[in-house]
């Protein structure tokens, strides 16, 4: 008979609450589950590898200019000493934090906005300064330049058609190739959270301070003037909601791109079609309809000496780590099973 061990999972119910379920299952079917659930785990760490490689890369090369951005939490009004009602009528201020790189200088950015809406027409509002009004890529100094946006992925602020529509008409405009590359998710940290982080502690702090010179804050107006003050080396800048474009007819011409959620780099050159790129060192030849189904089935693996793999040999799986690589050839130190543990 085979042996039984109690396995305790949490669930969300149809209710929205965390449920456990407690459920018998034999080692084999543990072992069974657990492997199902490291092959998504491996794939989702080398491509975490290979998009923080990429970024490493582009920060080194001298031909590449990066803006790294990203939203940061929105800011809550407070007044020093409040009653207890102020609460549910507090106003917010819109962060959209942007670090520019090049060279092994940084020049980052904070757009401040009283806007509600982190969708297309506010992210392309803010993109749109930052290239017209700070980096002008179409300057002399910057010919031969290419332009590099890295962000994270959302769907609902950067990664959608209207973004890939968006990276098109900027490589039109100024003449250059643009590229888009996405972290991996929940691995796209840097210098722009730093940046809203500090923005906030450091106006807050200035509020509640006591001083008879504390100032007041209360709207995306007054954070701008405060912040601009005590963060002097980032370029503040005040993008009111009445100042963003909202028309929809200049999203008429964004085509869908299929299997976008799992692209993780868009490239635009002038009077060429738009490259998808699975990751950095995946490229698909084409933007077709078939990409989604490619996207889904085709699996790229770079392995390198110390990764840990899984090994199919006579129909058994082993886990092991890589102790050499030589072209496709790869040779793995696997564990087998030795009482209640495994050894090499």
């Amino acid at each position: 008979m085979a042996k039984t061990v109690t396995r305790k999972m949490w669930t969300k119910g149809v209710d929205s609450r965390l449920h456990c379920v407690v459920t018998e299952q034999s080692i084999g079917e543990i072992l069974s589950s657990m492997q199902e659930d490291f092959k998504s785990v491996a794939q989702h760490i080398n491509l975490k590898r290979i998009q923080a490689d990429e970024f490493a890369k582009d920060k080194n090369n001298e031909r590449v200019r990066i803006l790294q951005m990203d939203f940061a939490m929105n800011f809550s009004c407070e007044y020093q000493n409040e009653v207890q009602s102020a609460l549910w009528s507090r106003g917010s201020v819109t962060l959209f934090t942007a670090a520019a790189m090049h060279k092994g200088s940084c020049q980052t950015y904070l757009i401040c906005s009283d806007t509600k809406e982190k969708e297309k027409n506010t992210v392309a509002a803010f993109v749109n300064h930052l290239y017209d009004k700070e980096l002008v890529p179409d300057l002399p100094v910057m010919q031969g330049i290419e332009e590099v946006i890295w962000t994270d992925g959302p769907s609902s602020e950067f990664k959608n058609r209207f973004m890939a529509s968006l990276l098109k008409e900027f490589s039109v405009k100024y003449n250059k190739t643009f590229t888009w590359k996405y972290f991996a998710t929940s691995h796209g940290k840097g210098v722009v959270d730093g940046v809203g982080g500090r923005a906030k502690s450091l106006v807050r702090s200035a509020v509640m301070s006591k001083r008879k010179s504390a100032p007041v804050v209360q709207s995306a107006s007054d954070f701008a003037g405060v912040v601009s003050k005590l963060m002097p080396s980032t370029k503040v800048i005040l993008i009111e909601d009445k100042d963003i474009p909202r028309s929809s007819d200049v999203w008429n011409q964004a085509d869908a791109v299929p299997g976008i959620k799992n692209l993780h780099m868009l490239r635009s050159s002038l009077n060429q079609d738009l490259l998808l790129f699975r990751h950095a060192q995946m490229p698909l030849t084409k933007p077709t309809a078939a990409a989604s189904l490619l996207l889904d089935t085709e699996q790229t693996q770079i392995f390198k000496e110390n990764d840990w793999v899984l090994v199919k040999y006579d129909e058994q799986t082993y886990p092991g780590t890589v102790t050499a690589v030589a072209g496709t050839e790869v040779e793995v130190s696997v564990m087998e099973l030795a009482g209640n543990t495994g050894k090499l």
